[in-house]
């Protein structure tokens, strides 16, 4: 059992919207596969046309990039998921980051802002803050 995030930003940077998820996996690369899966399924929801999904899973990302790489067997079904939605946007890019650059989805994944927003850790949700994630501040 664990927990993913996503972030969305726009092209500045600014902070646009997050997801944060309960998740059962048998790996820690199922999670990282399924925090991509849920980032672009926020993109989708949004209705944007357009995603770059950053994450620092490296093995998800190169899998991606070329679905014929030799990654987890056990986050394949999930990698593929991914790149059929990613297929559905006008331009979807993948992109390796750095875990240092990828602190925001890795706060909202590994706590709640309890000031932000109530929580019931039964379920799953979809978020807009009034407040920045800390590292959105500058």
């Amino acid at each position: 059992m664990g927990y993913t995030g996503a972030v969305a930003r726009d092209e500045e940077g600014s902070f646009l919207a997050a997801c944060r998820y309960k998740e059962k996996a048998t790996s820690v690369a199922m999670i990282e596969a399924k925090a991509i899966w849920h980032g672009c399924m926020l993109g989708m929801t949004r209705g944007w046309n357009m995603i770059m999904v950053e994450s620092d899973s490296l093995e998800s990302i190169s899998c991606l990039k070329d679905i014929t790489r030799k990654g987890s067997w056990e986050a394949f079904p999930v990698i593929a998921r991914c790149s059929t939605l990613g297929s559905g946007f006008q331009d979807c890019r993948w992109s390796w980051a750095p875990r240092s650059a990828n602190v925001a989805a890795d706060l909202l994944a590994s706590r709640v802002r309890r000031d932000a927003l109530a929580f019931d850790a039964a379920l799953s949700f979809c978020y807009l803050l009034a407040l920045p994630i800390p590292s959105t501040v500058r």
